[in-house]
């Protein structure tokens, strides 16, 4: 079985920098993966990539990115496919 975890539409920015992370301490130990849907920034610019990039780096489980509209090809990494 694999357990799996879903947030969408954080529209992330660089005001808002931190409060993902926060929820994110102890989520191993619930889920196996991590599924982030719809709009990770508020406009897709590259600052706001910037803080999508530093709330899901070096976590202890993987993540999946399906974005939206608003999310720009800089908010991909190379653990986290685009669906």
């Amino acid at each position: 079985m694999i357990r799996v975890a879903a947030v969408g539409d954080v529209h992330l920015a660089p005001d808002i920098r931190g409060r993902i992370r926060l929820h994110l301490a102890g989520l191993g130990e619930h889920a196996d993966v991590l599924m982030l849907a719809g709009d990770l920034t508020q406009h897709g610019t590259v600052p706001e990539a910037e803080v999508v990039a530093a709330e899901f780096a070096d976590l202890a489980f993987r993540w999946w990115q399906c974005s939206a509209t608003t999310t720009t090809s800089a908010t991909a990494n190379s653990r986290s496919p685009i669906c």
